[in-house]
């Protein structure tokens, strides 16, 4: 028999590069839709961490910008929950990869 998890025990980082907290403004538009505004609240060399004021629900595949980074990439969304949703960057990896490791 198999023991249900306790609340207390972690799940292991299955990342392939470390993350870093950060708290960036930014913004989302999928194709031929208006900019969405988000925070970025997590990033590493391969994916980041989105924060919306309100529940979202994105296609899978968005353009992210990052302003004060001076960055558009375009995104794989991996999973969503209402607020936050975690995407991978499918292009200009390199440049990403420059700024965030």
């Amino acid at each position: 028999m198999i023991a249900p998890m306790s609340k207390e025990t972690s799940v292991p980082d299955r990342r392939a590069a470390g993350r870093r907290e950060v708290m960036l403004q930014a913004r989302v538009r999928a194709q031929a839709s208006p900019w969405i505004e988000c925070t970025v609240r997590d990033v590493s060399p391969m994916g980041a961490a989105l924060e919306f004021r309100m529940p979202v629900v994105l296609p899978d595949s968005v353009v992210l910008q990052i302003p004060d980074c001076l960055l558009e990439v375009e995104c794989v969304v991996r999973h969503s929950d209402g607020c936050r949703v975690g995407v991978l960057f499918a292009s200009n990896w390199q440049a990403t990869m420059a700024l965030f490791s």
